[in-house]
């Protein structure tokens, strides 16, 4: 049998789902608490239901996680940036998790396992930051301090095709440093336009 079954615990985290006789994998996802995804008693993956039988007693105890947190500041007037993208994708596995900060600046990322995660932070008309690689422990707060974005240039311009026509698809436009860092994109506005902000 080859599917997927999905369901919520109650108030008390008791869960129940019905299934044909199979072997399955139970794996426990916490959503937006601070937890860390884990399977069933952590080590077992292999559950056998036989046909017409229930399985009781197929606890889970879920791991308390890490946390990031951190403030992401104008480095020009001092004051906190609100809507800044942050992400974190994990070094030495396949994880990301991502937010945004608040109205102050702040921000903060839950739920990460042990180990280590680059940082992404991105803003329009700012200087994104990448490549900073930060620890993170299960159980624990990694504060990551106050990050300060500069105001970025811009580069502007008008895409035309044959004989200077206007064209008003939507072209993507690349704007990638010498050095190899990460690339800013934009794209063509109805006009032929387009604005690449935050270099």
């Amino acid at each position: 049998v080859f599917g997927c079954a999905n369901f919520t615990t109650d108030q008390s985290g008791r869960y129940s789902v019905k299934v044909p006789a199979s072997t399955y994998k139970v794996k426990i996802e916490a959503g937006s608490l601070n937890y860390s995804q884990g399977l069933l008693d952590g080590v077992r993956s292999d559950v056998v239901v036989g046909a017409s039988a229930d399985l009781s007693g197929q606890d889970v105890a879920l791991v308390a996680g890490g946390t990031a947190s951190g403030r992401v500041v104008n480095a020009s007037t001092g004051d906190g940036e609100q809507w800044v993208y942050i992400q974190l994708c994990a070094v030495d596995f396949y994880s990301c998790k991502n937010t945004y900060t608040d109205e102050t600046g702040n921000f903060g990322i839950v739920g990460l396992e042990t180990g280590r995660y680059r940082l992404d932070v991105i803003k329009g008309g700012l200087v994104r930051q990448s490549g900073r690689i930060v620890q993170v422990a299960r159980g624990s707060v990694a504060n990551l301090g106050t990050i300060s974005m500069l105001p970025g240039g811009t580069i502007t311009g008008t895409i035309t095709g044959p004989s200077g026509v206007i064209l008003d698809l939507d072209v993507e436009v690349q704007a990638c440093p010498r050095t190899g860092s990460a690339c800013v994109y934009g794209g063509t506005m109805g006009d032929g336009t387009f604005l690449i902000e935050g270099l």
